[in-house]
């Protein structure tokens, strides 16, 4: 089992089969840290994956600007960062 690591939440615990499923599908990326549920050191998704020979095929979401639509604004500026640091006036 594996727990991922972004923007200071933790997801998870998720099975091999979850996680790569999820990485596919552009939910969680190769480069989020994880962290196997019974240890204390943490890695990327991408390394974890690797160490247990187990490959992807990342979807492709088009051009960066379709990218950036499915990833989702928040995840790429999180509005509280705006709110927090007066970005909105």
């Amino acid at each position: 089992m594996i727990n991922v690591h972004r923007n200071n939440q933790t997801f998870g615990p998720y099975t091999m089969e979850a996680l790569k499923t999820y990485v596919e599908s552009g939910k969680i990326l190769m480069t989020d840290r994880a962290q196997m549920a019974n240890s204390t050191f943490t890695s990327t998704v991408g390394d974890i994956l690797k160490s247990q020979n187990i490959s992807v095929n990342i979807q492709n979401k088009g051009d960066i600007v379709s990218q950036i639509k499915s990833l989702g604004k928040e995840l790429i500026i999180p509005k509280w960062d705006f709110i927090k640091n007066d970005l909105f006036k």
